[in-house]
């Protein structure tokens, strides 16, 4: 429980850097390399090759397959999300549902974690992950 805690107030100490200062920072102490981040997030390799070049803006949906399959906690995700001028919206059912998922499906896939999405009646264009998409 300590070294998730450690994790997580190291990744918050990098608050006042770009979205890709904090994406690569984070990249890297995870190990992430582009076979990792299309396995875990099932993006796209060209999301990886993005998000590792300064100024790309991704959008939510993109972000929190990332997020997801880095099993960040709500504060990393939104403070991700605010550098590239985003935020969750207390009225919106998909952020909600984004949510939930960052708060109690830790180590879950990125599949496993659609089907939840699903059962909560989001809409398949809302599935995180680009080759989850295709396969529904």
């Amino acid at each position: 429980m300590r070294a998730n805690f450690e994790r997580g107030f190291e990744m918050s100490l990098s608050i006042n850097k770009t979205f890709y200062e904090k994406i690569t920072t984070i990249f890297k102490k995870e190990n992430w390399n582009a076979k990792t981040f299309c396995a875990l997030t099932g993006l796209e390799a060209i999301f990886f090759t993005r998000m590792n070049r300064p100024g790309y803006k991704p959008n939510i949906r993109t972000l929190m397959a990332v997020c997801v399959a880095l099993q960040l906690d709500v504060l990393t995700a939104a403070n991700l999300l605010k550098s590239v001028g985003l935020a969750f919206s207390p009225e919106c059912r998909v952020h909600q549902a984004y949510i939930f998922l960052l708060k109690n499906c830790k180590g879950m896939s990125i599949g496993k974690c659609n089907k939840i999405l699903l059962s909560f009646k989001i809409d398949k264009k809302d599935l995180l992950g680009t080759i989850q998409r295709k396969t529904k």
